[in-house]
């Protein structure tokens, strides 16, 4: 992604009550962020297709012996971002994820904003006890997304052309930014996707988004779920029986 593109996108404020939102989720144990993506489908004043898209992160220290070295490492200062509400830092006292807190806060935001959850993407080796939770507890579409080019090229190419044509918008995060600008992009005979060898680069975030915008990107498409009038009853009832 380029820069002019990213911090385009930036806009000063979005609500996000009572919307529906296509959640993607990035687990890392170690020292890697766990990301969890959100993305707004709305139209704008003219009717067009917009995304709003945002992010939080949950911050491990272990590896890097503490928080104040694990912002140095990554040049993020995560402890400022957390007051801004884009990322909590890890209350395990070993300063590994914490799944009840990302449990806990996703459950929170969702429940705080009565968002309506109309597909919840992860990475399909993650199958984390956050994963688990979830799938007992929610009653959100949860599905494994495989991440192989196969999988991964429409959304990864989705949230290209997002940026490109302008449709896209973001809070000044620098989380966010980071991410988008470190996301570097291979490509095979079969299509594009997000380098993932490059690990370093905290690109987690990129990760969780293209994991929602697989479904995501065919919100205002007549074939899409979320306009399938048998889904929509079938969603009616998981409401009504939670």
């Amino acid at each position: 992604m380029k820069l002019p593109d990213v911090e385009r996108a930036i806009i000063s404020s979005f609500s996000f009550d009572d919307r529906q939102v296509y959640i993607g989720f990035d687990y890392s144990m170690f020292s890697d962020n766990t990301a969890l993506a959100f993305v707004f489908p709305y139209r704008d004043n003219n009717d067009k297709p917009r995304w709003f898209i945002y992010q939080h992160s949950f911050i491990p220290w272990q590896k890097a012996g503490s928080i104040e070295a694990k912002e140095k490492q990554d040049g993020i200062n995560y402890r400022n971002l957390a007051q801004k509400g884009f990322c909590t830092i890890s209350s395990h006292p070993q300063g590994l994820i914490n799944d009840e807190q990302v449990y806990q806060w996703l459950l929170n935001f969702v429940e705080r904003h009565r968002l309506e959850v109309v597909f919840f993407g992860y990475d399909a080796w993650g199958l984390t006890p956050t994963i688990k939770q979830l799938d007992l507890n929610s009653g959100w579409p949860l599905q494994a997304i495989r991440q192989r080019t196969s999988e991964l090229k429409d959304p990864t190419k989705f949230l290209q052309t997002m940026f490109v044509e302008g449709s896209v918008d973001r809070l000044d995060d620098r989380i966010m930014e980071k991410a988008l600008l470190n996301a570097e992009i291979y490509e095979d005979k079969i299509g594009i996707q997000v380098d993932k060898a490059k690990a370093t680069l905290k690109i987690d975030v990129v990760d969780a988004l293209i994991d929602a915008l697989f479904q995501a990107m065919y919100h205002f498409e007549d074939f899409s779920d979320v306009n399938n009038p048998d889904k929509q009853v079938e969603r009616m009832n998981e409401k009504t029986s939670s």
